[in-house]
């Protein structure tokens, strides 16, 4: 869950496949992991699931959390993004997208990661079908540490206070159901959607979702907005 991302949003493809919405805070090198469980935990990795079968208990072990516990082994860090009141150099960077069987495992070549930012936090996925073999996914990109916000999670009236998840821009793109990208990433500069919004396929191509009008961090006022708006994507595949 740490290095690969816990599931977000799911997609069915037929009865027996479906689209899983991946985001990730960190990242681990399987190669680094797999000599941390054989080394310290005397796990056999040659196997199938071996998180499965020896580190899924979280009251018993833990295999990620004792990676990252011990302090000896190399994370990759990402990006630093504020958090309370220290700088988190492991935050969210990374959506992606798994192709997944009726059994739960991950078909393919894994995890297609769609949406990456070393500097800016990616989160607020969408994943919703067009019912012509199209999906469109969606995500929010949040505000970046090269934009040297200054840091004041509790007084935004001057409008210039740095919040966690302050929407920076958010994009849209299509993809088929084998994680091929057929159109995009299109940047929408003036809509976007929260991070509990859910879309609404339409009919015809189309996806509807409530937004508020220039919901970045140009236009932030502290969360307080009062005019809802909606917009329709159309796809360009349907005529």
């Amino acid at each position: 869950m740490i290095s690969n991302g816990g599931g977000h949003t799911v997609v069915p493809v037929d009865a027996d496949t479906n689209l899983s919405v991946i985001v990730s805070p960190k990242y681990i090198e399987d190669s680094n992991m797999d000599m941390f469980l054989q080394d310290e935990l005397g796990i056999d990795t040659s196997g199938d699931g071996p998180f499965d079968e020896e580190c899924a208990d979280n009251g018993i072990r833990n295999c990620f959390f004792s990676y990252i516990d011990s302090g000896e082994y190399p994370v990759i860090s990402r990006q630093g993004l504020y958090s309370g009141d220290a700088l988190d150099t492991t935050s969210l960077t990374r959506v992606g997208i798994a192709k997944v069987d009726g059994e739960g495992s991950i078909e393919g070549n894994g995890i297609e990661w769609l949406a990456t930012d070393s500097d800016c936090q990616i989160s607020d996925p969408q994943l919703v079908d067009l019912k012509n073999g199209r999906y469109l996914f969606g995500y929010a990109q949040f505000q970046c540490i090269s934009d040297n916000l200054p840091y004041n999670r509790s007084n935004n009236k001057s409008g210039d206070a740095m919040r966690m998840l302050v929407p920076k821009a958010y994009y849209v793109m299509e993809i088929d159901a084998d994680l091929n990208v057929l159109e995009g990433p299109v940047k929408l500069t003036d809509y976007g959607w929260g991070g509990l919004d859910e879309p609404m396929y339409l009919g015809n191509g189309k996806v509807a979702w409530s937004y508020i009008k220039k919901p970045t961090l140009d236009n932030y006022i502290g969360g307080q907005q009062n005019v809802w708006q909606a917009i329709v994507y159309h796809s360009d595949s349907v005529n």
